[in-house]
């Protein structure tokens, strides 16, 4: 079926006149397809209406989109400019969830299912995000405003203790709440979070490039993400149809292309950063999660967080890319629900003699 499809685009691209707005989406796309193989592209392909949404050329109402992806479940609240998507079930103990960068609520769906049993879940789309989307001023969209509306937003919902729970940049964001606000985080789990220095990928550069920027901030090629997404994988079989389909569907969002352009400008940056201060001061229990064949936040990084948290533990998974909770659902909500249940006594740290062997436990 792939090679079918990159025929069929190849076959397009070449007997169909490319107007001068797709001549961006098609030179990165041909690109993709040359570097990395047309997975990306399939799943592009496989979820746009047409050609043209697949090159970011067409965009999806949002009024689709939200009659696709919300349910009963699903309450808006107007926050620091953004009409913030989110879902409140269950009752118990609070947990919230934050996703990561081009991603919805949605990445939540098994956790937050076998969660509501016992707990009171909150998940969110972050500010620039799922159906939460661009402010009316792009200008107002950037790595602080994100942290700073998740925290105005746990007010308006006057949460005063909870369990937190993030996700790559949703990570790194629960990371930052919890060290300023270790006596309102009860228990902290951060899966692969981003925030240390680390390699960006020759697309990112590319894509965050001064005069390649200004033109994705109105034209951002969904086959691009979708290739992104499948590398994010430890083995791209497993992203489900279903699943690929949302992250297309939610980059061709109205002003997702400036939102996904300056994500990858603040990713960047923090990425080329240097190691942030302040990890040191999360009190709060945190369970580290990552998967050993992750593409975007390596697993070394893991040794690296859990030396700066003093109360904390790490689980590796030997098969899991970037996205253990959509990868391996199962597996990843077993030990979510043993570090609830007993914390970090469920994780004993290895003796002297394992730790010499394999300083972290795998699952």
């Amino acid at each position: 079926m792939i090679p079918r499809l990159c025929f069929a685009l190849r076959t397009k691209l070449i007997h169909r006149r490319v107007s001068s707005p797709m001549a961006l989406p098609v030179v990165l796309a041909l690109a993709t397809v040359l570097t990395t193989g047309c997975a990306g592209i399939g799943t592009a392909m496989k979820a746009s209406p047409t050609l043209s949404h697949s090159f970011g050329i067409v965009n999806i109402p949002v009024a689709d989109l939200e009659r696709q992806y919300t349910n009963e479940e699903s309450e808006f609240i107007k926050i620091n400019r953004y009409r913030i998507h989110y879902r409140d079930e269950g009752q118990g103990d609070p947990i919230v969830l934050l996703h990561d960068a081009y991603s919805s609520l949605h990445a939540w769906d098994y956790w937050a299912s076998e969660l509501s049993s016992r707990h009171r879940v909150i998940r969110l789309d972050l500010p620039g995000f799922g159906l939460t989307g661009a402010p009316k001023d792009p200008l107002a969209f950037d790595r602080a405003s994100v942290a700073k509306t998740f925290a105005d937003f746990v007010d308006r919902l006057e949460l005063e203790n909870f369990h937190l729970v993030g996700h790559s940049l949703g990570g790194e964001i629960a990371a930052e709440y919890a060290a300023l606000n270790s006596g309102r985080v009860n228990k902290l789990i951060l899966v692969a979070p981003t925030g240390l220095p680390r390699d960006v990928t020759w697309m990112t550069k590319i894509l965050t490039g001064e005069y390649v920027a200004k033109l994705t901030n109105y034209i951002h090629a969904p086959i691009i993400l979708a290739d992104e997404i499948n590398d994010a994988y430890g083995d791209s079989d497993r992203l489900s149809k279903e699943d690929g389909n949302r992250y297309m569907h939610m980059s061709m969002r109205p002003g997702s292309q400036r939102m996904y352009t300056k994500a990858r400008q603040f990713i960047r940056e923090q990425a080329e950063g240097d190691i942030p201060r302040g990890l040191d001061r999360v009190q709060s229990p945190t369970l580290l999660m990552w998967g050993k064949a992750d593409s975007v936040t390596p697993p070394e990084h893991a040794e690296l967080w859990s030396s700066n948290i003093e109360n904390s533990a790490v689980v590796l998974y030997p098969e899991a890319g970037h996205m253990p909770m959509e990868e391996f659902p199962q597996e990843t909500f077993a030990d979510v629900q043993r570090f609830l249940s007993s914390g970090l006594s469920a994780f004993p740290a290895p003796s002297a003699d394992e730790a010499d062997a394999e300083p972290i436990a795998s699952r």
